[in-house]
């Protein structure tokens, strides 16, 4: 997988031994990669050639200390480190040769994890809030014949927010491009034994470009995406000024408790919107200043706040005439 965010580009477990692999990842975009990162030493995730074009273009590529003939950067489990302004930390893998779980931590904020070839959910770290899932298909369980307890087991204990699989062809080494047969059982993978799946779901074929949700990364300015706290993201209510009702957005990146409040200018409480416990993903709710009591309020400037378990947001809005 290959990654290109406004920051920096990194990528995973590239590899151009297979047919017609150029014309998915030609030199010209091997050269842009500033970070690569390889699990372990397996031929279907290492490639000598990409990873010498890489360190030669001055990038880095990351490795298992115990592989460090790979690449210019090892890492144990347990290591920390910061290149090109990427946060990364390694996690130890189950699998035949030593291994390595990526966790990768845009400047803004944004936390990616990389499962290599990991074989059990067991050895999967604990991360308090994930971003993006990048999931590779053998993750299993204790190296059985179906990944598909794996994966659910996987997604279950990470709670991603979204999930882009890939290595898709790990099934039996079997994939073709453009055959949409072949990724069958894969995608069956996230459909079955009624596990409840609430993460967005991407299955990517060679050459497939895929676009997180702007309300997923948060707010991009000056091409680098930020986020005012850990939790959530806030938007401006809309219409804004409003005569009679406006709408409010947020959107939560884990689940949590949330309370949203309305005041006027002199902090006196208003309305209380929402009280309660929700899911991850994207909120919205109409206030219609009709409906408080007492009747209809006065033109004016009001005060909406968003508290998301202890972070809390406030955004100014005007109500006319």
């Amino acid at each position: 997988m290959l990654l290109r965010p406004p920051q920096i580009v990194f990528a995973f477990d590239l590899l151009d031994g297979y047919s017609s692999w150029s014309t998915y990842l030609p030199t010209e975009l091997v050269n842009q990669i500033q970070v690569l990162f390889i699990s372990h030493n397996h031929a279907d995730h290492y490639d000598q050639s990409i990873a010498a074009s890489v360190i030669q273009n001055g990038g880095f590529v990351v490795v298992p200390t115990e592989n460090s003939y790979m690449g210019n950067v090892p890492m144990a489990a347990g290591d920390t480190l910061t290149i090109s302004g990427l946060k990364i930390k390694a996690h130890s893998g189950l699998h035949s040769t030593p291994m390595r779980i990526y966790e990768v931590t845009l400047p803004g904020g944004l936390n990616f994890l990389h499962t290599g070839d990991n074989q059990t959910s067991e050895t999967l770290p604990e991360i308090d809030s994930l971003d993006i899932l990048l999931l590779n298909a053998w993750v299993n369980e204790s190296g059985s014949a179906s990944a598909v307890i794996g994966m659910h087991n996987c997604i279950s204990i990470l709670e991603p927010s979204i999930i882009i699989p890939g290595h898709i062809q790990e099934m039996g080494h079997a994939y073709m491009p453009g055959n949409p047969t072949s990724r069958a059982i894969y995608e069956w993978a996230f459909e079955v034994d009624n596990v409840p799946v609430s993460s967005e779901i991407k299955v990517m074929t060679w050459g497939e470009r895929y676009l997180v949700p702007q309300e997923l990364i948060g707010i991009i300015e000056n091409n680098k995406i930020i986020y005012t706290n850990g939790s959530f993201v806030l938007y401006d209510n809309s219409p804004n000024p409003f005569r009679r009702s406006t709408k409010i957005e947020y959107n939560l990146r884990k689940t949590a408790n949330v309370i949203l409040k309305v005041y006027d200018v002199h902090g006196q409480e208003i309305s209380t919107l929402i009280n309660e416990i929700q899911g991850r993903g994207h909120k919205s709710v109409i206030w219609d200043t009709c409906d408080e009591p007492g009747g209809e309020l006065s033109s004016g400037i009001y005060f909406y706040t968003l508290q998301v378990n202890n972070d809390l947001e406030c955004n100014k809005m005007v109500l006319i005439d």
